[in-house]
């Protein structure tokens, strides 16, 4: 019987083809700068990070747009980070203008905004001189009394072994005709045997 071949059956069947493993030779992907990284880089580019001046508000735009292909996450903890550090909360309350990325005046900073600033390094300060206090003074030492060492304890006398008494119990008595037990013959006595226990 011959049947009708299709187009399908005669094409050769071809594998799934094996994704491509990279060879040692190829160079590895890059990965992504991370929030420190970032921060290095600007303070390399920009004189404003490098000194830790009063940055413009909205930044973070002017950053995007000279630098399009940072991660729009990593630079913004990358100026959280520089933003919240100490020489830029000094500068802060220090300062009058805030400055864009080239270093020209871009706002006033105000009253509010300098003792925001000068109230947020206080605090640090204070943590920082408390934690410090805390691990250069340790708590005293409770003193634990001496233990005295406990006489060893005398050794157990070893009791003699009894010699073992043979508990056998002997074997089940055959019918006298030589006759198989039956069924209930066995289990009556098993039911015998294991009752003596």
């Amino acid at each position: 019987m011959n049947m009708p071949s299709s187009p399908a059956a005669e094409s050769p069947v071809t594998p799934p083809a094996e994704p491509s493993v990279a060879s040692p030779a190829d160079p590895p992907l890059p990965l992504p700068p991370g929030p420190r990284d970032i921060l290095k880089a600007l303070c390399a580019r920009f004189p404003v990070f490098r000194a830790g001046e009063p940055l413009a508000i909205g930044i973070d735009k002017a950053v995007r747009a000279e630098l399009p292909d940072l991660c729009g996450k990593n630079l913004r903890i990358a100026l959280s980070i520089h933003t919240h550090s100490n020489r830029y909360l000094r500068n802060m309350a220090k300062a009058g203008q805030r400055l864009d990325l080239q270093g020209a005046p871009a706002g006033e900073i105000t009253d509010g905004q300098r003792q925001y600033a000068a109230g947020r390094l206080q605090e640090r300060l204070k943590k920082q001189a408390e934690a410090a206090a805390n691990t250069t003074t340790p708590a005293p030492r409770r003193k634990r009394p001496e233990k005295t060492p406990s006489p060893a304890p005398a050794p157990r006398p070893q009791k003699a072994a009894a010699p073992r008494r043979e508990t056998r119990k002997p074997p089940p008595e055959a019918p006298e005709n030589g006759a198989a037990l039956s069924l209930a013959e066995k289990l009556a006595l098993l039911s015998e045997k294991f009752s003596r226990k």
